[in-house]
């Protein structure tokens, strides 16, 4: 999380619920290493962006004071490339448009430590300000050997969720989709929530 009050809010987070298993950066994350810019978003304090928010059609005060700083931005595949099986069971990833980038930059950490499930935030207009689309995510991420599921406003009644593997099944739980999720891998439970 490059913005200061953000990280800030979350290192007092991760400290207030003891969590241990959490690796904090102030860092943004893409597809190479390297500085760049990154803009705020005086509309909404989780739309900062390596775009200008001021361009949203909803963000009018963004448009009024445009600002940004200088920011190092990291791969995960330079952070975490050589973790192996295991070391993570779950990336989420909401980076307002950056998300493409982020898989571009993480395809050795994803495939070595055959992270199991990946959730990201899908924003059209984002990915179109840095130069990339829905398309372009769901190619990379079947590339990876994922399957890509849209869960979009409120499930009907009687939906029921059925997943390729305990990883995909866990994050839907966890994240709580408001629906019954099954698992390819029956003892999916067993391995604890992602």
């Amino acid at each position: 999380e490059p913005e200061r009050a953000n990280y800030a809010h979350l290192l007092t987070h991760i400290a207030l619920n003891n969590f241990h298993h959490v690796f904090p950066f102030p860092w943004a994350v893409g597809h190479s290493t390297s500085v760049v810019d990154f803009f705020t978003n005086f509309d909404n304090d989780g739309g900062h962006a390596l775009w200008d928010p001021g361009r949203h059609p909803f963000n009018q005060r963004s448009r009024q004071q445009v600002s940004k700083e200088s920011v190092f931005l990291i791969s995960l595949d330079d952070i975490f490339g050589s973790a192996q099986p295991g070391f993570a069971k779950l990336i989420k990833i909401d980076t307002e448009g950056n998300e493409a980038s982020v898989l571009r930059g993480a395809r050795n950490f994803l495939t070595r430590a055959q992270v199991p499930a990946v959730i990201a935030e899908l924003n059209r207009f984002g990915l179109a300000q840095l130069g990339s689309s829905e398309q372009e995510m769901r190619t990379l991420m079947t590339d990876l050997g994922y399957t890509t599921y849209a869960l979009v406003g409120d499930l009907p009644d009687g939906t029921v969720v059925f997943t390729g593997n305990y990883g995909e099944a866990g994050a839907f739980e966890w994240y709580g989709v408001g629906a019954p999720v099954y698992s390819g891998h029956n003892g999916w439970r067993n391995w604890g929530p992602p």
